[in-house]
Parts: C-alpha cells; sequence; structure tokens
C-alpha cells in the first residue's frame, strides 16, 4: 500500500517543499511589481483563513491554511480602489506593457531558475548513478546474502536458465560482454524479466550466474550463481528480488556538474513540455498528477533513495510549474501574457469586464481539474 510510506516527516517535508516553490513564484510577481513601482495590497502564500499575517509599509504579508497556491495583491489586478488614493500610474493597467509583461513572467522565470539550482544541488553535493556496469548491492538483498558480490563490483557477464510450469526457459537469454548497465539491464538478457520469464508455479525455479570482477578493467573474473524462488507480489507469483542497482559516485570536476546540471535541466523542460502539450490532443492524462500524487511520490523517493533524489524531484517539479503557467490558459501567467500580446498588437485594451469573466472560468474549470485529479490520486492510494 502506498499510504505505508507516508510519514509525518514526509509530509512537513512535503509543505516546506511546496511552499518554497510558491514562495519562489509569487516572489517574483512580488519583486518586480515592487520594482516598477506597482502598488501591492498582499502578498500571501497559501489560500483560505489567515493563519499570520504582518502589514509592512503599505503591503500585507500573509500565511494561509491551505498551501497550494498563493498570489499577490496588485492595485489594477482585481483589487480596486474607490477613493482615488492611488494613482492610476500606480496601477498594473496604468504602466508600460513590457513592464505588465515582466511581472507576469517573473514568478515563471524564479521556478526555472530554481529548478536548475536545485539540479545543480544535486548534482554538485550528492552521489550520481553511473552508466557503467558497476553496481550497488542493497544491505537486505538476496544477491548480498547468498553471494559474495559486493557493492562496486564489475559485472562482465550474466546468464540465465529457468524452469517454468516444468519446461526449460531463459537458457538463451545470454549477453557476452556487459560494457554498462543498460546491457545488463536490457529485457532480452538482463535482469529484466519479460512476460514469457515470469513464474507460473511455485515450484518454479530461476538461477542467475554473475561472472563479475574487482576493477573496471576485468581481471581475475569470479563467477557466483544465484537461485531465485517464486514469491506472492501484489497478488501474483513474481521472482524474488535480488536488490541490484545502479552504482552511485560524485560527478567530481564543476565543469561535470555544470553539464550534468544542463543535461538535466534540458532533458526534464523537454519531457515535461512534450507531456502537456500531449494533453491538448488527448494524451497523457494518466501521467497527471495533483498534490496527493506529488505527496506519494516524494515519500516513496525519500524511503528508498538519497536526499540528493528528492533534491531532483522537486528540481522536476519546479520546471513542471513554471511551464504549466506558461500556458495561455485563463488564470494562468501565460494567459495574462497573451492578453499584454493582443493588446500590444492591437493597439486595444481587452474590456475588463471580458478579461474577469475569462479568467473566471478558467479558474473554474482549474479548480475542478485539480478536484478531480486529486480524487483520483486518493483513490490509487489504496
Amino acid at each position: 500500500m502506498i499510504l505505508a510510506s507516508i510519514s509525518i516527516w514526509s509530509i512537513l517535508l512535503f509543505i516546506v517543499s511546496i511552499g518554497l516553490l510558491i514562495t519562489i513564484h509569487e516572489l517574483g510577481h512580488f519583486s518586480m511589481a515592487k520594482l516598477f513601482n506597482v502598488y501591492v495590497n498582499e502578498f500571501s502564500i497559501g489560500f483560505g483563513p489567515q493563519l499570520f499575517k504582518k502589514k509592512k509599509g503599505e503591503t500585507t504579508y500573509s500565511l494561509r491554511a491551505i498551501p497550494l497556491g498563493g498570489y499577490v495583491s496588485m492595485f489594477g489586478e482585481g483589487m480596486e480602489v474607490e477613493d482615488n488614493s492611488i494613482p492610476q500610474e500606480r496601477s498594473l493597467l496604468g504602466i508600460k506593457k513590457w513592464k505588465r509583461a515582466i511581472i507576469m513572467v517573473a514568478g515563471i522565470t524564479l521556478n526555472f531558475l530554481l529548478g536548475f539550482l536545485l539540479f545543480f544541488v544535486n548534482n554538485a553535493f550528492f552521489p550520481q548513478a553511473t552508466n557503467t556496469n558497476q553496481i550497488t548491492i542493497a544491505a537486505d538483498s538476496n544477491i548480498a546474502n547468498k553471494t559474495s558480490i559486493e557493492t562496486g563490483d564489475y559485472i562482465i557477464k550474466l546468464e540465465k536458465e529457468c524452469t517454468i510450469d516444468g519446461a526449460n526457459a531463459c537458457s538463451a537469454l545470454k549477453k557476452g560482454d556487459i560494457k554498462d548497465v543498460n546491457d545488463l539491464w536490457a529485457s532480452e538478457y538482463g535482469l529484466t524479466y519479460t512476460a514469457d520469464t515470469m513464474p507460473k508455479t511455485t515450484d518454479d525455479v530461476m538461477i542467475l550466474t554473475f561472472t563479475y570482477s574487482k576493477d573496471a578493467s576485468g581481471s581475475n573474473p569470479k563467477v557466483e550463481s544465484l537461485t531465485l524462488k517464486p514469491v506472492m507480489r501484489d497478488g501474483e507469483l513474481a521472482w524474488e528480488t535480488i536488490g541490484v542497482s545502479r552504482y552511485f559516485a560524485r560527478l567530481g570536476s564543476f565543469g561535470k556538474v555544470m553539464s550534468t546540471t544542463a543535461s538535466d535541466f534540458g532533458e526534464s523542460t523537454v519531457l515535461i513540455a512534450k507531456t502537456l502539450g500531449g494533453l491538448f490532443i488527448g494524451k497523457n492524462w494518466d501521467q497527471i498528477g495533483g498534490p496527493v500524487a506529488i505527496l506519494s511520490t516524494s515519500s516513496m523517493v525519500l524511503e528508498n533513495y538519497n536526499f540528493g533524489m528528492y533534491i531532483f524531484l522537486w528540481a522536476t517539479i519546479s520546471v513542471n510549474l513554471a511551464i504549466f503557467n506558461l500556458l495561455p490558459f485563463p488564470g494562468l501567467d501565460g494567459w495574462h501574457l497573451l492578453v499584454v500580446a493582443i493588446e500590444g498588437i492591437t493597439k486595444k485594451e481587452v474590456p475588463e469586464k471580458v478579461k474577469n469573466i475569462v479568467s473566471a472560468i478558467g479558474m473554474i474549470l482549474l479548480f475542478g481539474l485539480m478536484i478531480f485529479v486529486t480524487g483520483r490520486d486518493i483513490i490509487g492510494l489504496f
């Protein structure tokens, strides 16, 4: 059950993590609004009832009960005054359009920068998975308990032999030289089991024969075998877990850290953009998760990986938040940017009533989507 990995510690860390992403995003809008002398009535982290507030200068800073968003209440964007105590030039609508665009895009920019920074922290301060034939052995794994293979050893060759439902199988699934982890895990011969190599009865057996060495050159190779038996997992027969994973090591030089960070940032940006883009053609809806899904995923990462992987996850989420807010959907920053662009091109202001109605409809749809996704995620916990 997924609920088993969700602890008080993981919930508290989730609140802090999502609060950081929200705060950074809203600070982008807030800092640029202040830079351009736009009147800011309130800077809020969270929605709903106020837990804390403090007024400093003309702005009230507040913390609210639901930590799933935030807002910067600016004169000219939902916040109005009737007594003309604030000059129109301090309104969001009273400044130049390029300044409005900068205010709207500032939150997105800071989420991108935060994502890049978190990728950098992970790569600079935590060991990273290598793409060699070196392996990590879990302390409580079968391979650790029944063989002499250790973390850091190099797998040179892997062979399978198995008896499934009384018949020989797997014997042809062999690989000569294993050069990297992709060879080791490739489904046609590696540690990944295909459907026809899964156990069918409790009497089935699989024998894995490892040829391994203590160094990368493969000198003084040793051979050991591991016998796996079927176990019940999620109501179905499966092989015992082996407890083998990629080997982790420090990246070393600053140049390697930066190049890996840039690669992580670029790959996550492209993948997220493709996933979100697929939504508009009816694809990838099963890959969309809300706060509950993020909580369960982050809890699982905390339980099974080092803290660097947790940071990596939240770097990805920060990039996700930035790209999502770029969508030109009513209620999102991308929508406000689109309005500014339309007004700049046409030299005409979009009627305030039209903007308010469209934004309200967009927010209703967004909240409806969040409720749907959250309900689906809660069901998926059990």
